[in-house]
């Protein structure tokens, strides 16, 4: 199964998120929940991503960053609209990981104060 489903894929996995929540995921969205969120459209991006953000308690484990990879999947199907800047701004500044390491590290953006590193939000003006 590992050759599959590489849990370390993007970084560090998240031990409690694993196949045995398929079907919770799936029962959240059994009945007319998603056909309704859907309907007949094609869903803007952000939208879509804080459909799944917002909604912790039908889908555990599923955080900003697993939500955001989703909807991206979600745009590639058709489901979703491509993210405009302000979108990617926004998961971006809202996500403080990696992405906005590198715009730090290609002097883009301001670094984060080194004490604060982990917890410190970046500038969001300047993503």
């Amino acid at each position: 199964m590992s050759y599959v489903c590489d849990k370390a894929a993007y970084g560090r996995s998240n031990p409690g998120r694993d196949t045995k929540l398929v079907d919770q995921y799936w029962d959240s969205l059994k009945g007319d929940t998603w056909e309704r969120f859907v309907s007949n459209r094609v869903v803007p991006f952000m939208e879509c991503w804080l459909f799944f953000v917002a909604e912790r308690k039908r889908f555990p484990q599923l955080g900003p960053l697993a939500s955001y990879l989703l909807t991206a999947d979600l745009c590639y199907a058709g489901v979703a609209a491509a993210p405009t800047l302000d979108d990617m701004t926004t998961i971006t500044h809202s996500l403080n990981k990696t992405s906005v390491t590198t715009l730090e590290r290609l002097h883009l953006i301001s670094p984060r104060p080194e004490a604060k590193r982990s917890k410190g939000k970046c500038n969001k003006k300047e993503c």
